[in-house]
């Protein structure tokens, strides 16, 4: 329980010395996945002693917001609100065929039928890190967004179930469209 303490803890400061520009975007980036991932590891093996998160902050009186707004994300602020860099015309391009390139591959496995997390989880995490770094701005990157913290809180063997992967086919598909209309008018 002490490192599920030392990781709510670290958390906490980390939020608030990135708010206060104390810490780098990318510094921040790697310090919260890794806190992240670490919490993820943690909490099912103690189950046993610790049965919620909002039961562990309670027992110990721990006033913790931000980290367990993180923790329940399951997500950077960075890769939440974005904060890459869009750099010049050839980083820009490159960008744009990348993340075109996710879109496709994501409606893809979503089209052939793959709903496991663990098969749409790494490419709807690769689709919204690359929307970040090219710091667009375009209807539907929230949806993306939310879609990555819903995966994010299940596990890697549960899959998405007929009706939610029509929904997330639907709103891949439209935020794409979205995205091609934000460069026509970029």
């Amino acid at each position: 329980m002490a490192d599920l303490y030392s990781i709510v803890v670290s958390l906490e400061h980390l939020e608030k010395a990135f708010v206060r520009d104390s810490v780098g975007a990318d510094e921040y980036d790697t310090a919260c996945k890794g806190l992240i991932s670490k919490y993820k590891t943690l909490a099912p093996l103690i189950t046993e002693y610790v049965p919620s998160l909002d039961r562990f902050l309670a027992d110990y009186k721990m006033q913790c917001p931000a980290a367990v707004n993180r923790l329940r994300k399951g997500v950077s602020a960075v890769k939440e609100f974005g904060g890459g860099s869009g750099g010049g015309g050839g980083v820009r391009a490159s960008l744009v065929f990348q993340i075109g390139q996710h879109f496709i591959t994501l409606m893809d496995y979503l089209k052939l039928g793959q709903v496991a997390v663990d098969q749409l989880h790494p490419c709807l995490n690769d689709l919204v890190d690359t929307i970040n770094k090219h710091d667009a701005d375009f209807a539907g990157k929230q949806k993306l967004l939310d879609w990555l913290v819903k995966m994010n809180n299940m596990k890697a063997s549960e899959e998405l179930d007929v009706e939610a992967a029509r929904q997330l086919l639907f709103d891949v598909e439209r935020t794409y469209n979205d995205f091609h209309r934000a460069l026509e008018t970029s």
